[in-house]
């Protein structure tokens, strides 16, 4: 089915849906939109108990109007529906006054659901202050998902307050678990506030709930905002990465490509450095993670990555975001323990010829240079 160009006050933009099924389906280009000073709600689809499955939700649009707030521009999510292999694409939510925040711009999930196996790419949070341009979360579980190229935006004509910011452009979490899942190439980006904490979390910002098994590199932020990859005030991070959270035309960290910024919660056996302060939580390692090309998103561990068997068992994780069994042994000691991040290392025996090389020293050149490669 095909459910197009529909326009409807509030609710569901596409389709809403309090239970039942909606199963290989294509909705495009609907608006949710207020009515007077309302707040709109789902874009695309909006369900309570709902299944969503193969769907494609492209183009659609939640707008809040007067003072209220749009939240959904793709899906939302507000009891225990489940949203699986489905892509939310080039969605957008906005509120249309400069005192309503924008939510979740591809998914919207405040209810006990799940999305498993997604992707949430090109979506945009727009207007005053805008959360969560991939996914916005305040329970539930998102898993074995790709959240990649969202963007959370402010305008210059809707940029005065010096209180709000544009955060959380991969993910906005503040409860649920975010697992299994690659959060890369978001942007925070907020016109003619160049000020400290204007940009927050270009791939997470986490006030509470749990990261586990994720990978989060390659996010940017503008000027002086703080915590490129995560900006962290509450919450747990366990057996995941954040690195090279910059453009990739930068060559080094500066203190606006921090992969972390921390102020509360923990961090707990995951890989990271370049952060705001000392790590609060134990376990972790540093150094660069070894990812197989991170140029095309490529963030399976190559042999001698630090990452490689340096996690923790956490239950009810049997698989790595590709479907592979999880733990394996990747560094052929014959012990089977959970890899750091989105992938688990292949053994040493198995699969194609690899190797990971490092460069000293790590640097371009134009002219001649002489480097020593060490696998």
């Amino acid at each position: 089915c095909a459910v197009v160009s529909n326009t409807i006050y509030n609710y569901g933009g596409g389709i809403y849906m309090v239970t039942g099924l909606v199963d290989n389906c294509e909705v495009l280009n609907n608006t949710a939109t207020g009515n007077g000073s309302d707040a709109a709600y789902g874009g695309g689809i909006d369900t309570i108990d709902g299944r969503i499955v193969s769907c494609t939700i492209t183009g659609n649009v939640a707008q809040g109007t007067g003072n209220g707030e749009g939240r959904g521009g793709g899906v939302r999510i507000t009891g225990t529906g489940r949203l699986f292999s489905s892509v939310m694409n080039g969605n957008k939510v906005a509120a249309a006054n400069n005192v309503a925040p924008s939510y979740g711009a591809g998914v919207y999930l405040g209810g006990n659901g799940v999305v498993s196996n997604c992707v949430m790419v090109r979506n945009r949070c727009i207007f005053w202050e805008n959360l969560g341009g991939g996914v916005y979360l305040t329970t539930g579980l998102v898993t074995h998902c790709t959240i990649v190229s969202n963007r959370c935006e402010t305008a210059a004509a809707h940029s005065y307050a010096d209180t709000q910011y544009a955060a959380g452009a991969g993910v906005w979490i503040s409860g649920g678990t975010v697992r299994n899942c690659v959060i890369t190439q978001n942007r925070c980006s907020h016109t003619m506030q160049i000020r400290e904490g204007a940009t927050r979390g270009g791939g997470v910002l986490m006030t509470g709930g749990r990261l586990e098994h994720c990978t989060i590199s390659r996010n940017v932020i503008d000027k002086y905002g703080r915590g490129a990859g995560i900006y962290m005030t509450g919450g747990q991070v366990w057996n995941s990465v954040s690195y090279y959270n910059f453009d990739d035309a930068v060559t080094s960290y500066t203190a606006d490509h921090e992969n972390l910024y921390q102020s509360g919660g923990t961090v707990n056996y995951s890989c990271v450095t370049n952060t705001y302060s000392t790590i609060s939580g134990s376990g972790n390692v540093c150094g660069d993670p070894g990812f197989a090309y991170r140029w095309t998103n490529d963030y399976r561990l190559l042999p001698g990555s630090p990452c490689i068997d340096r996690g923790t068992a956490i239950a009810g994780v049997v698989t790595d975001l590709a479907g592979n069994t999880r733990p394996r042994d990747g560094d052929g000691d014959t012990t089977a323990t959970a890899d750091i991040g989105a992938y688990e290392a292949e053994p040493l025996n198995q699969g194609n010829l690899r190797a990971n090389f490092l460069s000293q020293p790590a640097e371009e050149a134009l002219n001649s240079m002489s480097a020593t490669l060490t696998a």
